[in-house]
């Protein structure tokens, strides 16, 4: 597995060198009526910022699904538990001081 790994990181990068020294040429693009040519550059780094965009949002969705998760489970304990409160103390014991 770990040869597998090492042999697909060598081939991005040699691709990355590749494509940021300019050896690879442009790029032509065609959707519908609409025309773009740019440098392969320039498309790699669309790409990068793309790829940095999408884990980006993916570990943002994760965190607000992870603490809404944790939310309602600490709701549901809160309704099963009514005596006792957000910090862990029971209705009537002893609180530390605060002072």
């Amino acid at each position: 597995m770990i040869l597998v790994a090492t042999v697909l990181l060598l081939m991005a990068l040699a691709t990355t060198v590749l494509i940021v020294s300019g050896s690879v040429g442009g790029v032509r693009i065609d959707v519908a009526n609409f025309q773009l040519t740019t440098s392969s550059a320039a498309m790699f780094w669309t790409g990068v910022g793309t790829t940095i965009a999408l884990v980006a949002g993916v570990y943002l969705m994760r965190s607000g699904l992870r603490r809404a998760r944790r939310q309602r489970r600490e709701a549901r304990e809160l309704a099963r538990n009514p005596a006792t409160d957000q910090a862990g103390f029971t209705a009537g014991a002893d609180r530390p001081h605060e002072g």
